[in-house]
């Protein structure tokens, strides 16, 4: 059995081109799309239906599970005032079966996770998705858009210039 290696990435402003050279390489296979909403009101090609022929074009796997590793779910019983409780939802069993099926996969081949965001420390890939992962024994490595793979605490000292300091 082949260790798991899994990436968060985040597309910001860029296009769909630039994002496949990042995932190209680190040599991911299979795109996983975290993104509660998927859709990008600003870049079409991050749009349902569009980022799938652009996954395939490409030779990647795609699917969608934000609608469980998603960071803003609309189910009352995961949220606090009417927000987003994260610890609520890494305790979700449907939250903990899609990790697990995201660890399975990434048996198989280098998986990322994909997210509109561009830095992991300011959204739930960072706060949400890594805790998660770190529990299950799986080390997230977040490809930045400077495309280098780094953990959670490596990105926020570089975009902190050194100094370690969380957003959540």
């Amino acid at each position: 059995m082949t260790e798991p290696v899994i990436f968060t990435v985040g597309y910001g402003r860029e296009d769909f081109a630039h994002l496949r050279k990042r995932l190209q390489a680190h040599g991911i296979v299979h795109l996983v799309d975290v993104r509660t909403s998927p859709y990008s009101r600003y870049q079409a090609e991050f749009r349902p239906g569009v980022i799938d022929r652009c996954c395939e074009e490409a030779g990647l796997l795609y699917s969608y599970r934000g609608d469980l590793l998603g960071g803003k779910p609309s189910q009352p019983a995961l949220q606090t005032d009417g927000k987003a409780d994260w610890s609520k939802i890494r305790a979700w069993r449907p939250f903990q079966t899609a990790v697990g099926e995201v660890i399975r996969l990434a048996e198989s081949g280098p998986v990322a996770l994909l997210c509109g965001c561009e830095w992991a420390h300011k959204c739930h890939r960072g706060g949400l998705l890594t805790p998660a992962f770190d529990e299950k024994g799986v080390k997230l490595r977040h490809i930045s858009m400077d495309g280098i793979a780094r953990t959670l605490e490596e990105e926020v000292a570089h975009q902190n210039g050194g100094q370690l300091g969380f957003a959540f």
